[in-house]
């Protein structure tokens, strides 16, 4: 049985039928909910929890018997903290959004979920990453905008399945030495934050398709660089670099490169054969 109570700008928490009918899907997505009552966690058959949206201020430890939850939604509320027992859902393998939050912090046994493909943990508060965030080894896409971290755990390498890692404002300053680990990466934002130097080892990153890291503080690029040959969008906007490597023209794949708002940067004349290799070039 699927039940929807999307948008309706409920107050207050419905009647459902009782636990021993079984419910597959349940959505009280967009209303102004703000706690949930006890009968409800009996109901622990159910695959896909949507409670975004709304005003929740906690999440009860009874979430760690939903053991058939593959998709579950906290996303927009005003959740502070999040229970150790979301850890226990051993079997979410979909998504987890916990989005424009409150949160601070995310508990380290939230990083068992070792099959969860998708975490979204954008709009909130986190000024650092459990230290063993790498367990996460199923994510393939990340979200992790408009917090306030300042660095990445080394074992954010170990995480080799992540295609999308979306990272930008926040205040990142430096990226982990082996970054380069991350062979399966797509998609690397990390515009607007604070990163004066990048590892050599970003080049390994042969996969990168989109690298962003528009308004940081970059003076120069490492020529390690060159070496994500299929990389297709290079936005280096608003930085401070002063010049380029010229390997740059290498990327025989690169369609687009934007340099605009690098006051101090020297334009090389090879950026006219860069362009005549089909690349669009916005200085």
């Amino acid at each position: 049985m699927d039940i929807n109570y999307d948008d309706r700008q409920l107050t207050v928490f419905p009647t459902l039928a009782k636990p021993e009918t079984p419910i597959k899907s349940f959505s009280m997505f967009k209303n102004n909910i703000s706690s949930i009552p006890a009968r409800f966690w009996k109901h622990t058959e159910i695959e896909q929890l949507n409670f975004g949206g709304n005003q929740l201020t906690r999440i009860s430890k009874s979430i760690g018997r939903f053991q058939k939850l593959q998709m579950l939604d906290l996303g927009h509320n005003q959740l502070r903290t999040l229970p150790k027992a979301l850890g226990e859902i051993k079997n979410l393998k979909g998504f987890l959004y916990l989005s424009n939050n409150q949160l601070k912090a995310i508990p380290e046994e939230l990083c068992q979920l070792k099959k969860l493909r998708y975490l979204n943990v954008a709009g909130n508060q986190l000024t650092r990453l459990p230290q063993n965030f790498g367990q996460l080894k199923g994510l393939v896409e990340l979200r992790l905008y408009k917090n306030q971290l300042e660095t990445l755990p080394d074992s954010f390498c170990q995480l080799k399945k992540l295609q999308e890692a979306h990272l930008m404002k926040n205040n990142l300053q430096t990226l982990p030495s082996k970054i380069g680990a991350l062979t399966q990466l797509k998609i690397l934002d990390l515009e607007s934050n604070q990163i004066k130097v990048l590892p050599n080892s970003i080049g390994k990153l042969t996969g990168l398709r989109v690298l962003n890291l528009r308004y940081n503080q970059l003076k120069a690029l490492p020529s390690s660089i060159v070496k994500m040959e299929y990389l297709l969008h290079l936005d280096l906007r608003a930085n401070e670099l002063k010049e380029l490597p010229k390997d740059l023209l290498k990327m025989k794949h690169l369609e687009k490169l934007d340099l605009r708002w690098n006051h101090d940067l020297v334009l090389p004349d090879w950026l006219t054969t860069l362009e005549k290799q089909g690349c669009l070039v916005y200085y």
